[in-house]
């Protein structure tokens, strides 16, 4: 992700970054004016209060690093400086914009029915009272208005637990997007404005011009800012076999009409209300993309002994009108009751059961589904497909294997919260129709080859347990588009659409969308740049769509055509960085994905200049995923420095291990299997798991715990932050069956002397084959930059390696052997990445990147010198830059010099002697944009 550094480019760019429109054709003079104010007419509506801090709960706040800016020109006058950022990339309450962010236009390109969000920002130099922004209408040359919809909205700030749902501590974000027109920003807190333009099914192809207007009480004139929005002269089309669904607590089912019983939200609000906000959930909901009906939910009626949906007649009726479809996923919400009834027991967490129930109770479940079915097909509702239990524990085996079983004899699909590659997995395989993993567990060649199962995804990171913006906003958008193409899987189901607490320091910690008092959806940011993915699927698909059915053209310019598109599609596969989770690391610059997209719109327009030959439907992937690209891993770039003696390495294991200790008495540690290269043996972590006693290690107490082994750092700790990299090497063993032994999870954790709880857990492996060697490579610079406080981790008081055993079966024997644990630095600095787009659209005003650097010491800061060009394909150098090292470096470039072609982006860090000590290249692909003439 590009780093806001406190690096800034020269004078002269400023002022020329300033003064450029973005986007425009020739980056003809900034056309910001004057005009005179327009008399406000429309019944205000403010800012909705927020969710307040409680007691107990720390404030993390968001820590800039760039400088003030400074007010400069027309913006004395205005009170506040324009700046803008992709949607993926955060502006907090307190940031600081830099000089190249600087805009005077904006300016954005969807096709036809297509929903596309134009965002911008203030910086106020003042208190901004009474601040209003609207927008007139978009018209092209021949005076033709656009009659799209366009909201017009403000990005609010919420104080939201972080950096998860779970957490102690809280940050101001942003948060929701509110239908604000008039708000009062207080001087130096960013405003964030969106505006959403839906472009009609059958507007004209070309460019579009408007204004954006912005007024407050301290100026007494309106500031018009110009917009260009170019339409393109075609549909989108959406993969068939790809289907957007979501968790929800739908409005509906607040009214049991069965019952008579309402909830305290409908008592509150009445059935009216009930109504209308249900109906604009549905519609919100194909707004961003969902195609799929969201979650219904499956009571149990004790008197009758059958099963029931809440006002389901209601909930069918406006599911069904507002065009989402079937097979509706369906939960069983009354498995309590149900167990209880037979057992007089309750079900522990994660059905977690106390006694096992009689063969009753299955029978039971058996017939009621029958029962329900045969109402479901006679009143013409869509198929269902249940999940009977939600994340069955490892140790419930027996009991949900018999549900599902139950559910399976009734005739009906079912899918499981489960991870495919679980210990238990293949004991529920005969009675699952769909495994719904977290993360994209399963790999693409598997998922394609499997005839048996079909493949889900709930990716709650990107939505609800995950706070980190970038983790919701650019991960989420990767998982919803380029990286849902190259996962393979079919259904996206995420928890949760509209958390039912607005209190994000409630139990539940609210998330996702919301209400306004009058029923109406504010949609949470991080939705958007969903719905962003889902439209870059959608132009993939249309793009393989186009290149299928004019395969095998007699014409070739035509085959020509099929050709480019191929390859680029080939090229965007290869570039996308599978990840099982899509969080914020090793992802795409967010200025790629619109880059990525604009090619294929052009790619598609090329191809639909040529007739269609036959009506194919193109499969999800045409590309030959078998061509993949040579890439250099970490490990080979560490072997390199160390035959150089440029790594310097402290191990965290020496000889023996004998400062690493066991917590829990599941735990033995020892030495196990010789080394992983030669010499001594490796570590070993052996625990067997036992879900039934505590193992201690713990302050309360946890028969389902956390096993670990753990060294400690006395005195003042050890500081991570003058390392680049932990690195170590893992093999699993391991008495389990052949099905089972691929999934062992494996977390790494680290203790802080300046906090309390963990400073930090993360799975470090999931899916490895036993009795083979893994590396796990930690790249400590980045987790710390994402993690912040640098004063916690410059005092590590203990580093752990454990399992959590709620992810195993009770009574299996886990053998981890662990070597090479250590921390690696780099003696003199070293090019780890290059963050720049491969795309870029011209015109552009900058061309910016950031280095990513490592070995950057403070005793050779004054010895090294970056130097950063960009040569054409004949290698004549066309931009030439040189920095003073540190330890990130952006690099801005004065983007208007750079013409349609190929360019190779080459940088290297040189010593005092002008000896190159590291470099690395990087292709870039340079396309005319939207608005190049």
């Amino acid at each position: 992700m590009l780093k806001y550094l406190k690096h800034t480019c020269s004078l002269l760019l400023i002022l020329n970054s300033f003064f450029l429109f973005a986007f425009s054709g020739k980056l003809e003079a900034a056309q910001i004016k004057f005009v005179p104010k327009v008399a406000n007419t429309q019944h205000d509506k403010m800012e909705m209060k927020k969710s307040q801090p409680r007691e107990g709960f720390i404030e993390m706040p968001f820590v800039e690093s760039n400088p003030e800016p400074v007010a400069y020109g027309i913006e004395k006058d205005m009170g506040f400086m324009l700046f803008q950022r992709p949607i993926m990339d955060m502006v907090y309450p307190n940031s600081n914009p830099l000089p190249e962010e600087r805009i005077s236009g904006l300016s954005g390109f969807a096709t036809q029915g297509e929903f596309e969000p134009v965002s911008f920002s203030l910086y106020p130099f003042k208190k901004l009272k009474n601040l209003r922004v609207r927008i007139g209408s978009l018209k092209n040359d021949a005076d033709d208005t656009l009659k799209a919809n366009i909201d017009v909205w403000l990005l609010t700030y919420d104080n939201v637990r972080y950096p998860r749902y779970s957490s102690k501590t809280w940050r101001r974000m942003p948060e929701l997007l509110e239908n604000v027109t008039v708000h009062t920003a207080p001087a130096k807190e960013c405003q964030r404005y969106w505006l959403r333009v839906k472009v009609p099914k059958n507007a004209k192809g070309g460019i579009y011009h408007g204004n954006v207007f912005i007024s407050h009480d301290s100026f007494d004139k309106s500031i018009s800012l110009p917009i260009k929005f170019r339409v393109l002269p075609f549909r989108l089309l959406k993969d068939p076999k790809k289907h957007y669904s979501a968790y929800n607590y739908n409005m509906s089912r607040e009214i049991d009409d069965r019952t008579g019983r309402l909830s305290r939200k409908a008592q509150k609000y009445g059935k009216k209300w009930i109504g209308k906000a249900a109906q604009n959930e549905y519609k919100a909901m194909v707004d961003y993309g969902l195609d799929v009906a969201p979650t219904i939910y499956l009571r149990y009626d004790k008197k009758k002994k059958e099963f029931y949906i809440p006002n389901g007649n209601a909930q069918m009726k406006d599911i069904l009108a507002a065009g989402l479809k079937g097979p509706i996923p369906l939960v069983v919400e009354s498995m309590q009751a149900i167990y209880y009834r037979h057992t007089g027991k309750r079900l522990g967490s994660h059905s977690m059961v106390p006694v096992m129930p009689p063969v009753a109770l299955y029978e039971q479940l058996t017939k009621m589904t029958i029962k329900f079915e045969q109402e479901r097909k006679a009143k013409g509702w869509p198929e269902f497909i249940y999940v009977p239990l939600d994340e069955v524990a490892a140790n419930s085996r027996e009991f949900g294997v018999n549900v599902y079983k139950a559910f399976k004899e009734a005739g009906v699909r079912v899918y499981a919260t489960k991870n495919p590659k679980s210990s238990d997995a293949i004991y529920y395989a005969p009675y699952v129709d769909f495994w719904c993993s977290q993360p994209y567990f399963t790999p693409y060649e598997e998922v394609i080859k499997s005839k048996k199962h079909g493949y889900w995804s709930y990716p709650n990171h990107n939505l609800n347990e995950n706070r980190v913006t970038g983790v919701r906003c650019k991960g989420g958008r990767m998982t919803y588009g380029y990286g849902y193409w190259k996962s393979g899987f079919t259904m996206l189901i995420p928890w949760i659409w509209r958390s039912y607490d607005t209190d994000h320091f409630s139990r539940h910690a609210a998330c996702g969308n919301q209400f306004d008092k009058d029923g109406n959806m504010m949609p949470a940011a991080y939705w958007e740049c969903f719905r962003e993915g889902v439209d870059d699927a959608k132009y993939i698909y249309t793009l393989q769509t186009a290149i299928v059915q004019r395969e095998g053209s007699s014409d070739p310019v035509c085959r020509k055509a099929v050709k480019n598109g191929t390859e680029l599609l080939l090229q965007i596969w290869n570039s996308i960085d599978v990840q099982e989770k899509y969080l914020n690391r090793n992802m795409w610059p967010s200025e790629e994905f619109n880059a990525s997209r604009w090619r294929m719109a052009m790619a598609i327009m090329e191809l639909k200049k040529y007739p269609v030959l036959n009506n194919k439907v193109s499969p999800s992937v045409i590309v030959d995923f078998r061509k993949k690209r040579k890439k250099e891993s970490l490990d080979e770039l560490f072997a390199g420095h160390k035959r150089l003696g440029n790594l310097e390495v402290k191990s965290l294991g020496g000889v023996d291990f004998f400062k690493w200790k066991a917590i829990t008495k599941e735990v033995q540690k020892g030495r196990g299997i010789k080394r992983r290269k030669k010499g001594a043996k490796s570590l070993l972590f052996e625990v067997t798991v036992d879900h039934k006693s505590d193992g201690g290690g713990e302050k309360v107490h946890y028969p389902i715990g956390w096993p670990r082994i753990a060294i400690s750092f006395p005195g003042k700790g050890l500081d991570l932050t003058k390392y680049d990299y932990l690195t170590l090497w893992v093999m699993v063993d391991s008495d389990r069956d052949e099905n089972a032994d691929d999934f062992s999870p494996l977390y790494i954790a680290f203790s802080s002397y300046f906090k309390k709880r963990t400073l930090y857990l993360q799975t470090i492996i999931n899916n490895t084959e036993q009795r083979v060697w893994k590396s796990v490579i930690i790249p400590l610079k980045e987790v710390i930059n994402e993690q912040g406080n640098k004063k916690a981790w410059s005092s590590i008081t203990a580093i752990a390696l454990g399992i959590c055993e709620i992810k195993y079966k009770h009574g299996q024997k886990l053998k981890f052997y662990l070597d090479e644990i250590s921390l690696i630095k780099f003696k003199t600095p070293v090019i780890s990445s290059i963050d720049a787009q491969h795309n870029l659209i011209l015109p552009r005003k900058n061309l910016i990147f950031g280095c990513n650097l490592m070995g950057v010491l403070s005793s050779n800061k004054g010895k090294y010198e970056i130097k950063a060009l960009v040569c054409d394909e004949k290698g004549n150098v066309i931009l030439e830059k040189n920095y003073p090292l540190a330890e990130n470096v952006k690099v801005c470039f004065d983007g208007t010099k750079l013409t349609p072609g190929n360019y190779m982006l080459k940088v290297i860090i040189v010593d005092s002697n002008g000896q190159v000590c590291s470099s690395k290249n990087m292709r870039l692909r340079a396309a005319s944009g939207p608005f190049y003439k």
